[in-house]
């Protein structure tokens, strides 16, 4: 996501990608045209961001993947930036090297319409797009914007100079993420039971009808409703039609992993969450927190008149169930009392990714500054303000309500 200096960012990178690609040298100013730079001597090309609007169709959206489902408020400020691109330094009398120069520049960028974080400059092992930009889930989308000879004329009026070989230039979309605190919504209480449904399911395929989820520290093995697991969490899988001649199996994650079962009926299936799975070209994969997708397969065997096939049948395979999984917390531990500043260590599963946004609560308050900040680990100065004493204070890591822990501040 990025910040106040995306806008400075956009014209950095375009100054970068027109001097590393065009043929010819070609020295790139980001100022008004009538503005004379000082050192640079011959023919240049001028940036000049004339214009700036807000892109309407991205007004009230979240960026896909920042921040989480149950929170609310404010969208990032998202933009389109409109550019003059002039050839300048040239003689008055012959244009033909400015139309050379605005040749070689409108390819470019012709070339490079859609600029990525993998575009590297050529002579040096260096990203063309601004570090203030990379990481954006919008990519920067270079346009030619057609100008009537009225626009034209108004621009060059107010800047009191005469007209120089000019082509205007949409860049879109920047997103500017906003700094307001966003409210976190409380869940109101687990939703009952479905009713009874009717089903015509053919070939008797296998039906996952809900998930619920076992905390692997619940000793009473409480089944929950709603479907957020932590790593090491049992979850189990309520349907029908689950077994068959062969044993069945589950995939889960986004990677088709195979995941073993602990317990199983035709009706239900229980397994637990792993830190690491492997897909069916066995390589490894690691849960991510976010949604994720559990399927159940039962295998079986086709006999045609000829005999058995080659190969085993791929099975019957049930609908994708979904769940979410949240970070775990196995243990807080605060500092001695005498300690100072007082800080608190949270230790768990999938804390922290350094590819997505991560919060820690204690209360209500967000933590803002971190001493350690890592996958398996939150290091961080308790914030002023907290209640201390006999009661207990809530703690909740990337809005996980339903890990919930509680300490008592000393």
């Amino acid at each position: 996501m990025s910040d106040f200096r995306a806008i400075q960012g956009v014209s950095t990178t375009l100054k970068a990608l027109i001097e590393d690609r065009c043929q010819n040298k070609i020295k790139v100013t980001i100022a008004p045209p009538d503005v004379s730079i000082d050192g640079i001597d011959g023919t240049r090309v001028n940036l000049f961001l004339y214009r700036v609007t807000e892109n309407g169709s991205l007004k009230n959206q979240e960026i896909p993947g920042v921040g989480y489902p149950r929170d609310y408020g404010h969208p990032p400020l998202s933009l389109d930036l409109h550019y003059l691109l002039t050839v300048l330094g040239i003689n008055d009398s012959d244009e033909s090297i400015a139309q050379q120069v605005l040749g070689d520049v409108m390819r470019v960028l012709h070339d490079y319409s859609v600029i990525t974080d993998s575009l590297l400059k050529r002579q040096l092992e260096d990203r063309i797009l601004d570090a203030s930009l990379q990481g954006q889930f919008e990519k920067i989308k270079i346009s030619q914007s057609p100008m009537s000879l009225e626009d034209i004329t108004k621009i060059w009026t107010a800047l009191t100079k005469p007209y120089r070989l000019s082509v205007a230039y949409n860049v879109n979309v920047v997103q500017i993420e906003s700094r307001m605190e966003r409210p976190i919504k409380r869940l109101v209480g687990e939703p009952p039971l479905k009713g009874p449904r009717v089903h015509a399911v053919p070939f008797t395929s296998p039906r996952i009808e809900e998930i619920r989820v076992i905390r692997k520290d619940d000793q009473d093995r409480t089944e929950r409703w709603i479907p957020f697991a932590s790593i090491g969490d049992t979850l189990v899988l309520i349907g029908y039609n689950f077994l068959g001649e062969k044993p069945v199996r589950t995939i889960l994650g986004p990677d088709g992993g195979t995941v073993a079962i602990k317990n199983s009926t035709d009706e239900r299936i229980e397994l637990v969450v792993p830190d690491i799975i492997v897909d069916e070209k066995n390589v490894e994969h690691r849960l991510q927190p976010g949604p994720n997708t559990v399927e159940v397969v039962r295998d079986i065997e086709m006999d045609i008149e000829m005999g058995k096939p080659p190969v085993d049948h791929i099975g019957f395979r049930s609908n994708q169930a979904p769940f979410m999984l949240v970070p775990g917390i196995d243990k807080i531990t605060p500092s001695d009392i005498n300690a100072v500043p007082q800080t608190l260590k949270i230790e768990g599963s999938r804390l922290y990714n350094a590819k997505k946004e991560s919060m820690a609560l204690i209360g209500s308050t967000r933590i803002e500054t971190y001493s350690m900040r890592e996958e398996n680990v939150l290091l961080f100065d308790l914030p002023a303000g907290l209640e201390k004493g006999d009661n207990a204070v809530r703690v909740r890591v990337n809005g996980a309500e339903n890990i919930d822990k509680y300490i008592k501040i000393p």
